[in-house]
């Protein structure tokens, strides 16, 4: 990943990085929702209600998810909690997996 703006480049360089190209042009979207985040929030928005890709979002389980996270109901998304970052890799291929047919 490139983080585009961390020192040089413009709000707006960030943004058309970052949703203009990252979100809008992957398979799936993976969001690892352990801590807060605006822009993790909007780019989940933008995956799951103005892409439509299918979307993981993924937690430690002991992490505070905002209840709007925790309430998307859409037929590509799905929201999963871990105990171990180990079992991250795992979880992504079986959500992938029921995913194939929309990648």
């Amino acid at each position: 990943m490139d983080f585009v703006g961390l020192t040089a480049g413009t709000a707006r360089d960030v943004y058309q990085w970052d949703i203009g190209r990252c979100v809008a042009t992957c398979d799936a979207f993976i969001a690892i929702c352990d801590f807060p985040s605006l822009g993790l929030g909007y780019e989940l928005a933008t995956a799951v209600e103005k892409l439509r890709k299918p979307t993981l979002a993924l937690a430690q389980n002991d992490a505070k998810i905002s209840r709007l996270i925790l309430g998307i109901e859409s037929p590509h998304y799905r929201f999963t909690r871990y105990a171990m970052t180990t079992e991250i890799p795992k979880i992504i291929e079986e959500f992938l997996a029921g995913n194939s047919s929309a990648l």
